[in-house]
């Protein structure tokens, strides 16, 4: 029988600093003669945030109760056999906290699991003889049957330690019992993490997440800390199926640095995925070290800022291709859009007139005095340029979204003050409206002429637009404007301007245009009095529009029964929105706040069956609404990013993390895969973001002085909660039978007796013990005396 996994991935991590009196239950100093700390110098406490990932068998360089060490600056942890000790340090202040191992077995077992590169020497004293070399270094250290039928694995993420429970099948949860010794007081948060509150700051274990794999889908089962007398704690779990694996914490299947040792990389845009689930992202590099490979297209950096595009494989774990992309000048804003070959399609906008255009693209000479877009055409590998264009007049002219059609037809929207911006005849507006118009324009498969190009807007300004296309090849286009005559349609949902005066003013806006760019099926404001923007767009296969971006209006239109209708910003905040349109633009299926009281944007929205939102962006709110098992309920810093699930009716939220270290991590782009999977890239300041083992880069690279990485994130997202797991009847009396199976949300069915007229017990049952089905699933059960 396959053993049962009961993994609680309980992260430890130092969120804050803070001095004050209390006496521990065990003296610091004893406990840390115990662990056998001896050499721990440093000043700063905060290097616990960064962690090493490798631990090292104590050969003798410890105490003999140590089994296994790591260090991280001034923090040390030492693994023995009845305890996990954090040995902390601050300026002269020491302090040893104990993770108890209560009742634990005498027969438990302590080994190294997963070798790390390079291994680790230690010259302590001038006696050669008790120097210690070459000692191996693990990623996770395993206690085996710490309890019965339970196993402890330690390691290490992202500068968090991490602890998980395995159990066997038959194996008690009750019987993991811990507690903290040498800790000022442990509580638990709103958010159901653990609270550890020390002499010298405050340690947090985040709540747990649990799953199953069931038919080869991820099932989350509800778990929690339980507190117990005498600081004590345990797990409270709720329905599951022993027959089934169980782990805790799962959330990341991947998760990635992208970035250069130098330089910050500027926040990725939109990011694609691919059928094979590779990703592709895009950004600004800043430096000359950005990670690039053999045989793609340009790998020297051009300029003070270049594009870079990056093909990830479907496991996180390699580079498929990464290039520069750019002139001598500066290219900044990309964003991209993969066709089903695997082409990459980037739009930005260049300053230089060496940007790299190919020939018989529609344009290969730079307006010179001004910023051009640019549209640029990878091939699948990486290696070459499909096509690569210029697009723009002799102002400003930007590129700020892209999509592609199942033709190879690319549709680029952004931001132009060019009088003489390229349009075509026939197209919806061939005349420039004043101050900054947007633009939509299609170039055909091959990048050498427009299929349509057309500007889109009023008098004001008419903000950075982002688009998307269905499968008729109607583009749909949001942002935000001031414009007061923008243009809309009869019928539509909102032809009238709401927005406010300065500076909290602008309304949102959605447009759809007509296959040939020649009119408007229709465009509508979207907005209450004060400013609101769109920043992503998406289309369903009926033809929806799903919006999401920010506002500080607190009559923003929303839907009744909408997952929430207040706006929660406050008064210099802001709240993120999803709005869902109807397919002719008349009405809001739905539409909603999303955010809580600190200040929430959200920057990029994609669809998934059947007709959920999947939204990303950040957030400020320390109380933004997060989901029971979700990979992250607490705020890191002054800004995390943000994954959030709305089911199909946006009066739910089916699942919503935030996403980020200990400094500035914001999302920019969502996509979703084939299976549901949701790939998230952003810009992170975080030197411990979560990142995941075997991943292409776990290393922070944002250098010293403020810089950022780039990362790119996979995460499974957990279904629901089993609704019914068929417990065994066998020889129970037909009424307990009954009883226990309407328990689990079954139904008990037809009932055959046999052997006998009076009812006996059950002797047999279908489906048998442990089958997981739907709530109402029939269980029949075959009664009788036996012979």
């Amino acid at each position: 029988m396959q053993p049962r996994a009961f993994a609680s991935a309980l992260l430890v991590a130092l969120t804050a600093f803070c001095v004050s009196s209390a006496a521990s239950t065990i003296s610091p100093e004893s406990a840390w003669r115990e662990a056998g700390a001896r050499d721990v110098q440093r000043e700063a406490l905060t290097a616990y945030s960064e962690l090493s990932l490798a631990f090292v068998r104590n050969a003798g360089q410890l105490d003999a109760p140590v089994r296994y060490s790591t260090q991280a600056g001034s923090t040390n942890v030492f693994l023995t056999r009845r305890a996990a000790v954090i040995a902390l340090r601050k300026g002269r202040r020491g302090l040893a906290l104990r993770l108890a191992f209560l009742g634990a077995s005498p027969e438990v077992t302590i080994a190294g699991a997963d070798r790390s590169r390079g291994q680790v020497n230690y010259f302590v004293g001038n006696d050669p003889t008790r120097w210690q070399t070459n000692l191996p270094a693990y990623e996770e250290v395993v206690y085996r049957k710490l309890w019965p039928g339970i196993d402890l694995a330690v390691g290490g993420r992202g500068g968090q330690l991490k602890y998980e429970f395995r159990l066997s099948p038959g194996a008690d949860p009750v019987r993991i019992r811990l507690a903290y010794r040498g800790q000022e007081r442990v509580s638990l948060e709103p958010s159901g993490a653990l609270r550890i509150e020390t002499a010298l700051g405050l340690l947090q274990d985040i709540s747990p997440v649990s799953y199953q794999l069931v038919d080869g889908k991820r099932v989350a089962v509800a778990s929690r800390f339980a507190l117990a007398e005498g600081g004590a704690f345990g797990f409270a779990l709720g329905r599951y199926d022993p027959s089934y694996p169980l782990v805790i914490d799962p959330g990341l299947v991947y998760s990635t640095y992208l970035g250069s040792h130098r330089r910050s990389e500027y926040p990725p845009g939109r990011l694609a995925v691919d059928a094979a689930g590779s990703a592709y992202v895009t950004g600004a590099a800043y430096s000359s070290d950005f990670p690039t490979t053999a045989g793609a297209f340009d790998t020297s950096f051009n300029g003070s800022v270049d594009i870079f595009v990056t093909k990830l494989s479907a496991d996180g774990s390699a580079l498929v291709y990464s290039t520069y992309l750019g002139g001598s000048g500066a290219e900044y804003d990309p964003k991209i859009a993969v066709d089903a070959a695997g082409s990459a399609y980037v739009t930005g906008y260049t300053s230089p007139a060496d940007f790299p255009t190919t020939p018989g693209a529609f344009d290969r000479s730079h307006s010179l005095a001004y910023d051009d877009g640019f549209v640029t055409k990878l091939n699948a590998d990486g290696s070459a340029l499909a096509y690569s264009t210029y697009l723009g007049g002799n102002g400003d002219n930007r590129g700020s979204a892209i999509a592609v059609d199942a033709a190879g037809s690319a549709y680029v929207t952004g931001l132009t003050d060019s009088e003489d911006f390229p349009t075509t005849p026939g197209a919806f507006d061939p005349t420039f409206n004043g101050f900054f118009d947007a633009f939509v324009t299609k170039l055909n498969a091959d990048g050498s002429a427009l299929a349509y190009s057309t500007y889109l807007g009023g008098s004001g300004d008419d903000g950075n637009p982002t688009i998307a296309v269905d499968a008729a090849g109607s583009a749909y286009v949001a942002s935000g404007t001031d414009s007061r005559d923008f243009p809309t349609t009869a019928g539509a949902f909102d032809p009238s301007y709401s927005g406010g005066r300065f500076p909290f003013h602008g309304d949102a806006f959605v447009t759809k245009l007509t296959p040939a760019g020649s009119a408007l099926a229709y465009s509508t404001y979207l907005g209450g009095s004060r400013s609101d923007g769109a920043s992503g767009i998406a289309v369903d296969l009926a033809g929806s529009a799903y919006v999401t971006g920010s506002t500080r209006s607190r009559n923003f239109p929303t839907t009744r029964g909408a997952f929430d209708r207040s706006y929660n910003g406050g008064r210099l905040g802001e709240n993120a929105f999803v709005s869902k349109l109807n397919a002719d633009g008349s009405a809001l299926a739905y539409s909603t706040y999303l955010g809580g009281s600190g200040g929430d944007f959200g920057s990029d929205i994609a669809i998934g069956g059947p007709g959920s939102a999947y939204v990303a962006g950040e957030t400020r709110s320390s109380d933004f609404p997060t989901s029971a098992g979700a990979f992250d309920r607490s705020l890191g810093w002054k800004v995390d990013a943000f994954l959030t699930k709305l089911d199909a009716t946006g009066s739910r939220v089916a699942y919503s993390t935030y996403l980020g270290g200990r400094a500035y991590d914001g999302a920019g782009g969502i996509a979703l895969d084939r299976a549901g999977s949701a790939y998230v890239a952003g810009s992170t300041g975080s030197r411990n973001f979560p990142t995941t083992r075997g991943a292409f880069d776990r290393s922070y690279n944002g250098g010293r002085f403020g810089g950022g990485d780039a990362f790119v994130t996979k995460l499974d997202l957990i279904a629901g909660p089993i609704r019914c797991w068929v417990p065994r009847v066998v020889g129970m009396t037909l009424r307990k039978a009954k009883r226990a199976i309407r328990a689990m949300d079954c139904s008990v069915g037809r009932i055959r007796h046999i052997r006998s007229k009076r009812v006996g017990r059950v002797l047999r049952q279908n489906p048998g013990a442990g089958a997981v089905r739907r709530r109402g699933f029939t269980v029949k059960l075959v009664v009788g005396r036996r012979a």
